[in-house]
C-alpha cells in the first residue's frame, strides 16, 4: 500500500517499475528483519534460558519433538538468510539505476550476516544436541 499511497496526492510520474522495485525492496528488507532476530533469539533461548530453567529444576528437559522442530526451523531460516543477498543482487540486476551501489553494498554486508547466522546456527545445533540427551 505504501508505494501506491505515495502517488495518491500528487502524481509522481514514476514508471510502473518504480512501484515494483519499491515493493520488492520492502519485501527483502522484511525478510531480513525476520530471519536475523530468529537466530539471535533462538540462541538466547537454547544456550542460556533453557539450561538455566533446567538447572533451577523448573523444567525437567525439553521434548524431543520440540528439539527436532527447532532444528527444522533453523534450516529453513538459514536458507532464507542465504536467499536475501541473492534476491538483492537480482533486484539490482533487474532494475538498473544510478544508485545501484546501495543495494550492492547492502548485499555485501548481508553476505557477512549470512556467515554470522551460519555460525549461530552451528552453535544452536550443538546446544540442541546437548539438550537432546536430557529429553
Amino acid at each position: 500500500m505504501f508505494p501506491a499511497a505515495l502517488d495518491w496526492g500528487d502524481s509522481l510520474g514514476a514508471p510502473p517499475t518504480f512501484y515494483t522495485h519499491f515493493f520488492l525492496s520492502l519485501a527483502i528488507c522484511g525478510l531480513m528483519a525476520s530471519v536475523y532476530p530468529y537466530f539471535i533469539l533462538t540462541l538466547l533461548a537454547v544456550h542460556w534460558y533453557l539450561p538455566a530453567l533446567i538447572r533451577a529444576q523448573i523444567l525437567t528437559g525439553p521434548a524431543r519433538a520440540d528439539l527436532q522442530t527447532v532444528r527444522k526451523l533453523n534450516r529453513l531460516y538459514l536458507a532464507l538468510t542465504a536467499l536475501v543477498p541473492m534476491l538483492a543482487i537480482w533486484l539490482v540486476l533487474m532494475f538498473r539505476s544510478e544508485q545501484s551501489w546501495v543495494p550492492m553494498a547492502a548485499s555485501a554486508v548481508d553476505v557477512l550476516g549470512l556467515l554470522v547466522m551460519f555460525t549461530l546456527e552451528r552453535i544452536i545445533d550443538r546446544d540442541l544436541t546437548a539438550l537432546d540427551h536430557l529429553a
